[in-house]
């Protein structure tokens, strides 16, 4: 499950660039929906509070970023949102000016730190992987970063899950699952 929060750390910095776009297009959906006159009162109303159920995870993304972003140093927080991006421990190191394992380093730092926000807010991967498991635009980004590291993984690249210090790293052929999936892939499934 750690490695798991780890792609849930790297979600959620990832998305914190997107969240005021969805917000907003969530916001436009509403407006629309509230002047139709072509449907049910009774449909538009359930759409209308789906709607705003997202707005509410789409703000507790939010405060678990603000929270991420209090918990990190500045240099700590770069290496986290651009290794997010897909950024190379390479290119990083490269933009900053220090080595690949010193960036290693803080990248693990820095998700350990994330890790322990996130508990201490009362959240783990299975908690996020069933809040949010039916919103297709935070599973595309969970899902992108996850086939990523399997990508680098196969590359032979060293991804910043794999090298996790031993307290938070697991076995790198271990499968991971959420609890309730029933032996599902670990990847997220928008609810259709």
């Amino acid at each position: 499950m750690k490695l798991q929060l780890s792609f849930w750390i790297l979600t959620i910095m990832d998305l914190s660039t997107k969240l005021e776009y969805y917000w907003e297009n969530l916001e436009e959906r509403i407006d629309s929906l509230s002047v139709c006159l072509t449907s049910d009162t009774l449909s538009i109303c359930d759409e209308i509070m789906s709607l705003n159920e997202k707005k509410v995870l789409l703000c507790n993304l939010k405060v678990i970023y603000s929270y991420f972003i209090a918990a990190l140093k500045k240099d700590e927080r770069l290496i986290i949102e651009e290794y997010a991006k897909n950024q190379t421990l390479e290119a990083i190191s490269k933009m900053i000016g220090c080595s690949k394992s010193t960036v290693m380093r803080r990248l693990n730092k820095a998700v350990k730190k994330c890790s322990a926000v996130i508990m201490a807010l009362g959240y783990n991967a299975a908690k996020l992987n069933s809040e949010y498991g039916g919103y297709a635009a935070v599973c595309g980004t969970y899902n992108r970063i996850r086939r990523e590291h399997e990508m680098r993984r196969a590359a032979g690249q060293q991804s910043a899950a794999d090298s996790m210090s031993e307290s938070f790293a697991q076995s790198a052929q271990e499968n991971i699952t959420p609890p309730d999936s029933g032996g599902e892939s670990a990847y997220l499934k928008p609810a259709s």
